[in-house]
C-alpha cells in the first residue's frame, strides 16, 4: 500500500517537473521551431466532424462531463459525497484559471484565427491566445481525474486516448502549435491527478454554508 502511495507521488511529481519544464523551454524559445515544423507539416482541416468532437473539451460540455463522473461517484457510494464534489469542481475550476493566467502572461498568438469554429461563444471570441491550450488542458484535467477516481483499467484508457485526441484535433484544426496542447494537457493530468483538499477544510467551509442558509 505503502509502496503504491509513493509510486502514485512519483508519478505526480514527474507529471509536474515534465509540465514545468515544458513551460520554461516555451520562454526560452526552444519550442518555436518545432512548433513551426509541426504546423507547417501536419495537414490542416476544418472538417465538421473535427469541430464536433474538439468542442466536447469546451467549458461547458466539460462541466457536462464532470457532472457525469460525480454522479458515478455518488452512485458507487450510494450517496452524494460533498467532499468529493467540491474537490472535482474546485480542481477543474484551478486548472482553468492556471491555463487563462498562463496565457495572459505569454499573449502568444495562435497558429491560425478561428474562424471556422462550429459552436462561437464568448469565449472563443475572446480566447485568442495560444499557450497553453484550454481544451487541451480540460481534457487532461478530465483524463486524470478519471485515473484518480477509478481502478477500471479500460476508463483510464479511455480518458487518457480522450486527451490525446482532443490534442490532435486542436492541432488538425491549426487552433494550436504542439508546444501548446503538450503544456496544456500536462498541466490538466497533473491537477486532475493531485487536487486535494483537506478534509476539515471542506466540513468548514460546509459549516459555514449551512450557519448561513439558517440565518437566511
Amino acid at each position: 500500500m505503502v509502496s503504491t502511495k509513493r509510486a502514485s507521488l512519483m508519478k505526480n511529481y514527474f507529471i509536474l517537473v515534465v509540465a514545468v519544464i515544458t513551460i520554461v523551454l516555451k520562454i526560452l524559445g526552444f519550442w518555436d521551431k518545432i512548433d513551426i515544423y509541426v504546423h507547417n507539416n501536419l495537414p490542416t482541416t476544418h472538417a465538421i466532424y473535427l469541430q464536433v468532437f474538439t468542442e466536447t473539451a469546451s467549458v461547458f460540455i466539460s462541466l457536462i462531463t464532470l457532472a457525469l463522473i460525480m454522479f458515478f461517484l455518488s452512485y458507487r457510494k450510494r450517496k452524494v459525497d460533498i467532499n468529493s464534489v467540491l474537490e472535482l469542481l474546485i480542481g477543474f475550476a484551478v486548472t482553468n484559471l492556471i491555463i487563462v493566467l498562463l496565457k495572459l502572461a505569454f499573449g502568444l498568438p495562435r497558429p491560425s484565427k478561428i474562424t471556422a469554429s462550429l459552436i462561437p461563444s464568448i469565449v472563443s471570441s475572446i480566447d485568442v491566445y495560444s499557450f497553453p491550450s484550454g481544451h487541451a488542458g480540460r481534457a487532461g484535467y478530465l483524463a486524470g481525474l478519471i485515473e484518480r477516481v477509478t481502478n477500471r483499467s479500460i476508463l483510464k484508457i479511455i480518458g487518457v486516448t480522450y486527451a490525446i485526441l482532443i490534442c490532435m484535433s486542436r492541432l488538425l484544426l491549426g487552433y494550436h502549435w504542439l508546444s501548446d496542447v503538450i503544456a496544456g494537457v500536462l498541466i490538466g493530468y497533473y491537477v486532475g491527478l493531485s487536487f486535494y483538499i483537506p478534509k476539515k477544510l471542506i466540513n468548514r467551509f460546509t459549516a459555514v454554508f449551512k450557519g448561513t442558509k439558517r440565518t437566511i
